[in-house]
């Protein structure tokens, strides 16, 4: 079991990451909001980072973080401690909660991220124009 340790705000965090089937099962809820915010965060020219991730956990509908959430800090701890975090724990700091998620998830799916860049470095190399014809002088 991969553990990984995250600092937000002035708190460590030890991690461990999700199951293979719950990383599936991120990837089945999150992927369509993810690639469009990382296709316009491209298109301005932003990476892709937790200034786009943050914002996205910060509109993310109730239902669909009170699912979400959970898998992520399953296994999560303050550095030292034994008790597993909730949001609870974030009374005041609603942006490192979000922050928090946000690093969580691109270390549970950094493959998947490695596979977005790919996929957006793709996309930037297409919407280049061609190079203009030679005309041999």
């Amino acid at each position: 079991m991969a553990v990984q340790q995250f600092t937000v705000g002035n708190t460590t965090y030890n991690a461990a990451m999700a199951s293979a089937v719950d990383q599936d099962r991120l990837l089945s809820m999150l992927t369509g909001s993810v690639m469009e915010r990382a296709f316009t965060a491209a298109a301005k020219g932003i990476p892709m980072d937790d200034k786009v991730l943050v914002p996205m956990f910060l509109a993310m509908p109730q239902e669909l973080k009170s699912q979400v959430a959970p898998i992520l800090i399953a296994r999560c701890t303050i550095a030292g401690g034994t008790q597993t975090v909730t949001v609870a724990d974030f009374g005041g700091r609603m942006i490192e909660y979000n922050k928090l998620l946000s690093a969580l998830l691109v270390w549970n799916l950094a493959d998947f991220f490695t596979y977005l860049d790919d996929v957006l470095n793709d996309a930037r190399q297409a919407a280049q124009p061609a190079p203009a014809p030679s005309t041999g002088t």
